[in-house]
């Protein structure tokens, strides 16, 4: 969630993520392990195209507490 908000943008529901972050951990009966796993397999492909235009110098500021978060 943090690296998809940071670099694209998007807010949690357009990355189809619930608002609270206590929701992502509530499962219901259409997630299986396959989807899940799936899910997450989906967002790790995505991620070298998400960021192949950044360069080292550059500034993420997509994610709601601001750029450098992650190294706090």
């Amino acid at each position: 969630m943090w690296f998809d908000q940071a670099v694209t943008g998007r807010g949690r529901v357009e990355i189809g993520i619930p608002e609270d972050s206590g929701d992502t951990f509530r499962f219901t009966d259409a997630d299986t392990v396959d989807s899940v796993a799936r899910a997450h397999r989906d967002a790790c492909e995505g991620s070298p195209k998400a960021i192949a235009s950044l360069g080292l110098d550059d500034v993420l500021r997509g994610h709601r507490i601001g750029p450098g978060a992650a190294q706090r």
